[in-house]
C-alpha cells in the first residue's frame, strides 16, 4: 500500500492533481481543505489512502495526516464511499466535521452533497463513540450549543492521570450534581481542584 508521497505538483484540476515523484506521475485525488494547500511546481507531502475497487484502483491525498484518519473514519460507515467522504472533507474543515458528528448536528451534516438525512443520521451514530470529546475544537461549537461529558468519560479522563477509582468516582459525582451544565473542560477542571484537596 501507498501511504505518503513527496513530489512536485505538475498538474491540478479541480479535485485531482498529478504528482511527480521519481520520474512517475501519480494521479492522486484531493478535498479541497488539502487543495487549498497545492501549487503547481510545488514539492508536498501528502497522506495517501490507497483504494483498491474490483474495477479500478486509485489513490486519495491529504495535506495532514489527521485529515486522511478522519477520511478513514468517514468511509468505514456504510452508504459512505471516497467521493461522499473528500465531498464531506470539501465542504467542511475536519474540526467541523468531528464537531458535527460529536454534537448530533444533522443537519449541517446533510448540506453536503451526496449526504442525505439518514447518511447524517448514520454517520452520527456509527462514529460518535469514536471522536473523543477532546478532539473537538470549543470554538466549533455554535451559539447555544454546549459539549458535555458524562460521568464516565469524566471519570476515565481522571483515571488516566493516576487518581484512585474510589476517589475519583465521589468527586465527579459531586461535580456533575454541583455544576449540571458546564462545558467538558469546565468539569475537569473543577473535578481536579475538587482532588487536590483529598
Amino acid at each position: 500500500m501507498i501511504g505518503l508521497l513527496i513530489g512536485e505538483v505538475a498538474e491540478k484540476s479541480i479535485d485531482q492533481i498529478l504528482l511527480l515523484c521519481n520520474g512517475i506521475g501519480y494521479e492522486v485525488s484531493v478535498s479541497q481543505n488539502t487543495m487549498k494547500e497545492i501549487f503547481i511546481g510545488k514539492e508536498i507531502t501528502l497522506y495517501t489512502k490507497m483504494i483498491v475497487r474490483e474495477d479500478f484502483i486509485s489513490l486519495v491525498g491529504f495535506f495532514t495526516k489527521e485529515e486522511r484518519e478522519l477520511f478513514e473514519l468517514l468511509t468505514s460507515v456504510s452508504k459512505i464511499g471516497p467521493k461522499v467522504g473528500l465531498a464531506i472533507l470539501s465542504t467542511y474543515e475536519p474540526d467541523t466535521v468531528k464537531t458535527c458528528i460529536v454534537t448530533g448536528n444533522v443537519l449541517k451534516l446533510s448540506k453536503v452533497s451526496g449526504v442525505g438525512r439518514k447518511t447524517a443520521e448514520r454517520m452520527i451514530l456509527e462514529l460518535k463513540d469514536k471522536i473523543s470529546i477532546f478532539e473537538v475544537n470549543q470554538s466549533e461549537l455554535e451559539e447555544g450549543e454546549q459539549l458535555l461529558l458524562g460521568e464516565d468519560e469524566v471519570l476515565e479522563a481522571l483515571l488516566s492521570l493516576g487518581f484512585s477509582k474510589g476517589e475519583c468516582q465521589k468527586t465527579v459525582e459531586r461535580a456533575r450534581r454541583e455544576n449540571p451544565n458546564v462545558p467538558a473542560d469546565k468539569l475537569i477542571s473543577i473535578a481536579l481542584s475538587k482532588l487536590s484537596k483529598i
